[in-house]
């Protein structure tokens, strides 16, 4: 049987790529991206279709490799057809799944891109303390020699928080909020708080 490459994206724009029969089921797809992944906590993980402004979870024997021939578009384009690999059930105070760092990574990453795309509703505080946090993963604990009025002027500030949330009450039109960012003792707390606010 012929083999078909399917691309499988992620929360934070990495994709991978996977060659399946092409006949295989989602649920084959699946338990490959899975295994690759090295995820041990899968059970709330699934893989979507995401078509313009609409996403649905794959049915087990939908079949990705004909599902791919009906799409149009670009490949490269952001906004054409792809297949994501996300959470479907968010269950409460599942340890098991953050002890599970590969879980834990994906469950971040959605957060943020969840966060960032204004998916979940956010006051303008929320979103200021969230982007802190965000900072504070990508940059490290405050350092007084690095981290000086400025150093954030190129950033990319798209990755930390939703525009129109953050910049709704802060500040004026194309001033970045540096009031609101907040550094807390490590990143490890940074990003165990991001989850908890």
């Amino acid at each position: 049987m012929a083999k078909s490459v399917v691309r499988v994206h992620f929360m934070d724009s990495n994709s991978k790529a996977f060659a399946i029969e092409s006949g295989a089921s989602a649920d084959a797809m699946l338990k490959l991206v899975i295994e690759r992944l090295e995820l041990k906590e899968s059970a709330t993980f699934a893989l979507f279709e995401k078509k313009d402004d609409w996403e649905r979870c794959l049915e087990p024997d939908e079949k990705p490799a004909e599902l791919m021939k009906a799409w149009t578009g670009d490949p490269k384009d952001e906004s054409s057809p792809r297949f994501l690999f996300k959470k479907k059930t968010f269950i409460r105070d599942d340890d098991r799944e953050l002890s599970d760092l590969v879980a834990r990574h994906l469950v971040y990453i959605q957060a943020l891109a969840s966060v960032v795309n204004a998916d979940y509703p956010t006051s303008p505080e929320q979103a200021v303390r969230l982007a802190g946090l965000q900072v504070q993963v990508v940059y490290g604990d405050h350092n007084a020699a690095t981290h000086v009025p400025g150093f954030l002027t190129y950033a990319p500030i798209p990755t930390y928080a939703h525009f129109h949330v953050l910049f709704s009450r802060f500040c004026p039109p194309g001033q970045f909020p540096r009031q609101g960012l907040i550094f807390i003792d490590s990143r490890c707390q940074a990003l165990l708080a991001f989850f908890l606010c």
